[in-house]
């Protein structure tokens, strides 16, 4: 097959990749109608928001107390939908009405905006957050591409590659925040940008493909916080490759800089974004909502520590809220899970892969490890607080997980049989998302 045929079919498969992602997202968007109570509500306050964000101590707006009193919340304690006009008192809604998601940057809020307005001028559509959920679907279907895009500079076989994008665009556990607004629906394009900029870094080393790398770790913080432990992954990867002397030979000095710049480089939004929300005005401390109290512990949680150690090696175990059959939604749920994290473990433990991607493999499933350490020791010693690590936060972490199981994967009659299971699975989901209508 000539080079421009290679490129012509590299091209459909990441059309089609799209073509998944958005058929998918939509089903599951025009089934699920109630706000998940993973803290859609503020989530969907900060949308309305954009280009201006709230601050500390405000309350969440009319719009969107609305959207949740006519859709309802698909958790118990909730009443029925019930549409009324007026004011409402958002006192009394969850979290005494504070906006918990100002914490977070307007990152992803921005971007997920420009293409629910999008949507709304090109579609009958009406409702900014039904349009938000569906852009939802370009976020998956860029991420996919990404993952399926950066496999194949590095000589991954299309074979393993495409069954693994295909399993994780069936997944319910990306498939749930990609249909809802959150920004977990970004953790695949901020993982894979960090996947693709590393990869040209060790394809053709330069100052410039150095400097995208940092900006990759930079712009994937400002997302959200928890992605560090990507951007951790990126450090610990250049290290093992320097250490090993494989490092590109026109920079071998550099290496270790650049994995200590990316290190640093996350910091620099975060920090910068909460130096920026400690000038506005806080809440109160006798009015402090539930989220920011019932966590908190006395002392450190050495056994936090120890239950929460292993978490992160299995971003996509849960399926967040089960939507549709719960057969279904944690069959498909467990099938994802056990093949993309047990292609990690056999390409990095077993050395099923060649090197590189044996190496990276190696350096994800150690981020994940210390990266839960980290996330339970800054909570403490941030906010005296322990809270049990959901598997969502491994998210950006999975691009690489599945570019690992993709290289395990190499000879013929596995990518088959992975393509096998990644199409049961893919109907499997589109089975159970049908069910919802």
């Amino acid at each position: 097959m000539t080079r421009l045929a290679r490129f012509r079919v590299d091209i459909v498969v990441v059309a089609g990749l799209f073509l998944m992602s958005a058929l998918l997202v939509s089903m599951h968007v025009g089934g699920y109608t109630k706000l998940s109570p993973i803290d859609e509500l503020q989530h969907i306050d900060y949308l309305y928001q954009i280009p201006d964000h709230p601050e500390p101590d405000d309350r969440v707006g009319q719009r969107a107390l609305h959207q949740q009193l006519c859709r309802g919340v698909d958790a118990e304690g909730f009443g029925p939908p019930a549409c009324q006009a007026g004011r409402l008192d958002p006192k009394v809604f969850q979290e005494k009405g504070y906006n918990t998601a100002a914490g977070y940057t307007p990152a992803y809020y921005a971007i997920t905006r420009v293409g629910a307005e999008t949507l709304l001028l090109l579609t009958p559509l009406d409702d900014l957050v039904t349009a938000g959920r569906l852009t939802g679907g370009l976020w998956l279907g860029l991420g996919l591409g990404l993952i399926y895009v950066v496999g194949r500079v590095r000589r991954i076989s299309r074979l393993p590659l495409v069954a693994v994008t295909v399993l994780l665009g069936a997944s319910p556990a990306l498939l749930f925040p990609s249909s809802t607004i959150a920004p977990d629906a970004a953790a695949l394009v901020a993982g894979g940008l960090m996947m693709l900029t590393l990869t040209w870094w060790e394809r053709r080393p330069s100052w410039r493909s150095a400097g995208l790398l940092v900006l990759a770790c930079v712009l994937a913080t400002a997302i959200k916080l928890t992605y560090l432990v990507a951007v951790g992954l990126v450090g610990l990867y250049l290290l093992v490759r320097w250490w090993r002397g494989r490092s590109p030979r026109s920079l071998p000095r550099t290496t270790p800089l650049l994995a200590v710049a990316c290190g640093i480089a996350f910091l620099v939004v975060p920090v910068a974004w909460a130096t920026y929300l400690a000038t506005l005005p806080q809440i109160t401390p006798d009015d402090l909502p539930a989220m920011a109290t019932q966590f908190a512990v006395t002392g450190f949680p050495w056994t936090g520590l120890s239950d929460s150690l292993l978490v992160l090696l299995s971003p996509l175990s849960s399926p967040w809220v089960p939507v549709g059959s719960p057969q279904l939604t944690y069959l498909t749920t467990s099938v994802v899970s056990i093949v993309i994290t047990a292609g990690a473990v056999a390409a990095g433990v077993f050395g099923a892969a060649r090197e590189p991607e044996r190496d990276l493999a190696r350096a994800t499933l150690l981020a994940a490890l210390v990266g839960a350490a980290g996330l339970v020791v800054m909570g403490y010693l941030m906010a005296g607080s322990y809270i049990p690590l959901p598997a969502r936060y491994g998210a950006a972490l999975v691009p690489a997980l599945a570019l690992s199981a993709a290289a395990a994967a190499q000879r013929r009659s596995a990518g088959w049989i992975l393509l096998a299971v990644a199409v049961v699975t893919a109907t499997l989901t589109a089975v159970r998302l049908a069910d919802l209508s």
